[in-house]
């Protein structure tokens, strides 16, 4: 009986022993409600996307190939290397 009583006064919670005591733990547990809010949210967002993420390519979204193309293309590079450096990437 003693235990049930601590804290209260005639049934009516004293300051700072009620839930007053933990409002910490309560500010957590929203803040980990959001946080796994949102994790489902951007999963769905991928789902529905097919599960494709954006791929960048350091040289401005070009691949390699591509990078290879604009060479010849610019004259920079000749046929022959051209072919040897496209069997060399794929």
């Amino acid at each position: 009986m003693l235990i049930i009583m601590i804290g209260y006064d005639y049934g009516y919670p004293m300051m700072g022993y009620g839930y007053d005591t933990f409002w910490w733990l309560h500010v957590l547990f929203q803040v980990f409600w959001v946080v796994i809010l949102i994790a489902v949210i951007v999963m769905a967002i991928r789902w529905m996307r097919g599960g494709k993420m954006l791929r960048h390519h350091p040289h401005g979204g070009h691949s390699a190939i591509d990078l290879l193309k604009e060479r010849y293309v610019k004259g920079e590079i000749s046929r022959e290397e051209f072919e040897e450096k496209k069997r060399d990437i794929s």
